[in-house]
């Protein structure tokens, strides 16, 4: 146990990385399952994780790509597990995953977002709630994640289109020099 303290300790030390090379050596550690789970095995798990948790946003998109491993369910259990613990820099690269053309990474990105709980995935779970062309398991995987992110009902829930609009608002608010910066940037191109 000393000696797993003293290395989580070092690695907090180092620089977070985030070249794509490393990344994907740290992805493919996470990926690592072998017939036997032994102490090492799980160690080096542990270490890949941590890291690729403490690198954030550039290493949620390399992970995202592995949730759609049907055949390993231990690595994608592994592979959610980091992204959860990754918190809110896995969010947006998650909503970027919603829209696409694959049922299962759209059902495992609604689940992780619920999982992670941050309010910035309610519109855009109430959007694949309210598609007609949705699946029915990601409908149910976007209703269950709005009920643990908003903590109530999903239909209460304004419609997609409000509820982009508020999020916008706040942000808004946050800083309203955001808004003039974006446009004033549309306008150039």
């Amino acid at each position: 146990i000393a000696m797993r303290i003293l290395r989580v300790s070092e690695m907090r030390a180092e620089a977070v990385v985030s070249d794509p090379a490393q990344i994907e050596s740290l992805v493919a550690e996470v990926e690592q399952v072998r017939e036997t789970d032994d102490a090492r095995n799980f160690e080096t798990y542990v270490d890949a994780k941590e890291r690729l948790v403490r690198i954030g946003a550039p290493a949620a998109p390399a992970l995202i790509a592995r949730l759609l491993d049907e055949n390993h369910d231990k690595v994608r259990a592994r592979v959610q597990i980091t992204l959860v613990e990754m918190g809110p820099e896995a969010v947006l690269p998650l909503l970027a995953a919603l829209p696409d053309s694959r049922t299962l990474l759209r059902q495992n990105a609604c689940v992780l977002l619920g999982q992670i709980g941050d309010r910035r995935a309610v519109a855009a779970l109430k959007a694949r709630l309210e598609d007609a062309k949705e699946m029915a398991e990601v409908k149910s995987a976007a209703g269950e994640a709005l009920r643990k992110i908003t903590g109530g009902d999903p239909a209460a829930l304004p419609a997609a289109v409000l509820c982009f609009h508020r999020l916008a608002e706040g942000y808004h608010r946050m800083d309203p020099e955001v808004v003039r910066r974006v446009f004033a940037a549309e306008r150039t191109v």
